[in-house]
Order: structure tokens, then C-alpha cells, then sequence
């Protein structure tokens, strides 16, 4: 092996061990505390305690910082737009609102209509023009779905300046609905995460005995997904296995970066490596595979883990990992996955595989159809508990891979057309985004 792929692989695993150290959030709230009270300035102070808040999981530190989070809300707009600098450079960069649907119109009477948004930037989209913010916050609910754990506090608070009322949360970890509860009495946590609104319809498994494919991953390529793990774990693993790594950019990291990790490895499999497919494309693939792999140690909920359950496909996650969709490995979906003798645990996954029924339990549990039940009967209740009119239901919708419409009526066609006409920097036309 040359000298120059030995470091690169020790570089990765050092950068990788020091980014998930026990001691690294400890240090990370501790700077942010110190920077509070360091700060010279209310923006300062704000951001750092904002940091803090994200950082701790422990009841004694939010209920300390609960207060002072409070604080913020004396911030000027100006002073919150720098909070949020660079989500607003990027926003600056692209167009209208994107993976955002109107899953109900509003009608006669006040009765509210309902927008679903994700993720976090597109939430300070949402609200950026005060008169668009005015106008929907008097004629909609809205559904914030996160796509991070924990979520950016920062962006939440922007949205509840412009928005009055009740705001809808949907998190990406269980673990952080307490943490968001606290931030404010106005947010209502759902009890969905992102990954709860896969239509099983859209899956046709292969059969377990044809399936030609041992392992695939379904990860974009940034760093986070850890893709170097699992070509540690393949060097002892049979030259014969099937493997394939499905994935897109993310944050200026390529394909490119991916398959030079797996050169500096020195592996004996063929790795076939796909890159941007179609959604059906990757569906199509993960029903194809005996098993799938996540080997994030932190992210939001991880859609992969559930799409590739309506798949028939099962799921190996690791065992410690912070990830919302974690809560739904059983013994029917898939298996925890140890750091040490990576190998051994996949090997024995995959001569397992045919054991597992992760799209009967899915289907049974976190299907679409039943977190739209969920969702519906939430919002009912709360506008009858408002004496708010509730005539007619939200329309059925899933995540493929973002909030969209199973089919497209004309009053949401035309709720569409109306905010598009009167705020066209806002939104644009996937508020209508619905299957074919």
C-alpha cells in the first residue's frame, strides 16, 4: 500500500473519532456557554445561547437556558437575519420554495388551510416576505418538518416572529421533543417523524430468493455517511459480494470522493457506484438487495431506513447511533450493527436476511395512510378545540422522497395559483408536486 493512501485512511478515522468523541458536545456546549457570557452583544449573546440550547439533551441545562432563550425574542429583525446569515445566502442563491405542498385549502369561514415544509431553510423561506408570512398565517397551518437532529433553533424562532398562533413540528429524533416543547408554548410536537409517509405501493419487492444484490447503501456522499467504515469492514469480508453504493452530492461532496476512499482500501469487490438516480430508480434497486446498511453516527431521520423497509429489504443500523428512525429496528426490520468485527456482523446480517419481514411490520406501523390519520385527527381536534370550522380533511400524501401529493384536486390547484400570483419570489410550482 503506498504512503499516501495510509494517510488518508488514518486522517479519515482520526477526523472521524474526533467528530463523534464523547467529549466533543461537552466541549461544544461548554464554548457555547462561555461565549455568552463573553459576548459583548445581544446578537452574540443570542447566537451563543442558541448553540448551547442545541447542544444538551439534559433537563437541567434546558430548563436554565429555557429562560434566557426568551431573550431572543427581543431581537430585532435585523439582528435575527444575522443569526441566519448563511441560510440566507443560500436562498439567495436558489429559487422559490421547494419541497413544500399545500395538503389542504382553506375554506369558507376562516377555516385554515395546511402547508407541509422541509427542511429547515425552506422554513425561513417561508416566512422571509412579511406579507406572504401575514397571509399565511392567517389562512394556514403550518406542518415544519426538520431534516436534522436537533434542529436549527435560530430558523424556528424566525418562523414563530411571523407566524402567530399554533405551528405544527414534525422532529427527526424523538429524543428532541421535550427540548423543543420548552423552546415555546406555541409549537404542538407531532407524534410522525419524516420518514413515517412511505407509500408501500410504489415498492414491488423481488422475491428473497432472487435477489441478485448481498449489501447496498443508500447515502449522498458527504462524509458524515461514513462510507469508509464499510470498506474497513469489506476488506474481510468475501472478494465475491455483490455491493452497490446508491448516493448524490451534498454540501460539494461528490461521488468522486467516495470512490477514492474505496481505492485507498485496496478492496477485492467490485462496487458498483450509482450517482443521482431517479427516486423509482433507487426503489427499484433496494428491492434488489438481501440487505441495507446505514452507517451514519448522527443525522435527521433517515429516510433510507424506512424506504428500504417497504422495500422487504432489512435495515442495519449502528447501535449507537443518533438517528430518528433507529426507534424502528425490531427483530422483524433489521439489525444493530457494532462498531468492532464490522465484518463478521455484516456476514452473518446477510445469511439472515431471508428471516426478516421489515414490509409487513412497516406496512402495520408507518405506512402514509396512517400517519395521514394521525396528522388529520390532530389538526381536527385542534381547530374544534379553537372553534375553528374543520370540513374537509387533508389530502392523502407521501414522501417521495419530499412531501408529495398522491393526486391533485382543483381547490389545492387553485390555493396554489393563488399564492404563487401574489407572492411569486415565495413560491413557484411545487406546492402542486403530486405523482403522476
Amino acid at each position: 500500500m503506498s504512503i499516501s493512501k495510509f494517510r488518508r485512511r488514518t486522517v479519515t478515522r482520526a477526523k472521524d473519532a474526533a467528530r463523534y468523541s464523547s467529549v466533543a458536545g461537552g466541549v461544544a456546549f461548554a464554548r457555547s456557554l462561555l461565549g455568552s457570557r463573553l459576548s459583548k452583544n445581544p446578537v452574540g449573546r443570542a447566537s451563543h445561547f442558541l448553540q448551547a440550547y442545541r447542544f444538551t439533551f439534559r433537563q437541567f441545562w434546558l430548563q436554565r437556558l429555557a429562560p434566557r432563550i426568551s431573550g431572543i425574542q427581543q431581537l430585532t429583525d435585523d439582528e435575527l437575519s444575522t443569526l441566519n446569515r448563511r441560510v440566507l445566502e443560500w436562498i439567495s442563491q436558489n429559487g422559490p420554495l421547494d419541497r413544500t405542498v399545500i395538503v389542504k385549502a382553506p375554506g369558507s369561514g376562516g377555516e385554515r388551510g395546511v402547508i407541509v415544509s422541509f427542511p429547515e431553510p425552506n422554513w425561513l423561506r417561508l416566512v422571509l416576505d412579511s406579507k406572504a408570512a401575514e397571509y399565511i398565517g392567517k389562512r394556514y397551518s403550518l406542518i415544519l418538518t426538520a431534516g436534522w437532529s436537533p434542529l436549527d433553533y435560530s430558523l424556528l424562532e424566525a418562523v414563530l416572529r411571523r407566524i402567530t398562533g399554533t405551528i405544527f413540528i414534525q422532529a427527526c429524533n424523538r429524543s428532541e421533543l421535550n427540548k423543543i416543547h420548552a423552546f415555546s408554548s406555541r409549537l404542538v410536537c407531532l407524534p410522525t417523524l419524516g420518514c413515517d409517509w412511505i407509500n408501500p405501493d410504489l415498492y414491488s419487492p423481488v422475491p428473497r430468493s432472487q435477489r441478485p444484490i448481498d449489501l447496498t447503501m443508500v447515502a449522498n456522499w458527504a462524509p458524515f455517511k461514513r462510507h469508509w467504515h464499510l470498506f474497513d469492514a469489506l476488506r474481510q469480508m468475501p472478494p465475491g459480494l455483490r455491493v452497490q453504493l446508491i448516493g448524490q452530492p451534498d454540501a460539494g461532496f461528490t461521488v468522486e470522493r467516495v470512490k477514492q476512499q474505496a481505492a485507498d482500501y485496496g478492496l477485492r469487490q467490485q462496487i458498483e457506484f450509482f450517482d443521482r438516480l431517479l427516486v423509482e430508480d433507487v426503489q427499484d434497486h433496494l428491492t434488489q438487495a438481501k440487505v441495507s446498511i446505514i452507517l451514519s453516527r448522527h443525522e435527521g431521520y433517515c429516510g433510507a431506513v424506512t424506504e428500504s423497509m417497504f422495500a422487504d429489504t432489512p435495515v442495519g443500523l449502528l447501535s449507537d447511533a443518533y438517528i430518528g428512525s433507529k426507534d424502528y429496528i425490531n427483530a422483524q426490520t433489521g439489525v444493530l450493527l457494532p462498531h468492532r468485527n464490522l465484518a463478521q456482523a455484516l456476514m452473518a446480517f446477510i445469511a439472515r436476511s431471508t428471516e426478516f419481514r421489515p414490509r409487513e411490520w412497516a406496512i402495520k406501523n408507518i405506512s402514509f395512510r396512517a400517519s395521514v390519520a394521525k396528522l388529520n385527527a390532530i389538526l381536527r381536534e385542534h381547530a374544534l378545540r379553537e372553534n375553528c370550522p374543520w370540513s374537509e380533511d387533508i389530502a392523502e400524501f407521501c414522501w417521495r422522497p419530499y412531501p408529495t401529493l398522491l393526486k391533485m384536486n382543483q381547490r389545492l390547484r387553485e390555493a396554489a395559483d393563488d399564492l404563487t400570483h401574489r407572492f411569486p419570489q415565495t413560491f413557484g410550482s411545487g406546492l402542486c408536486n403530486a405523482l403522476p
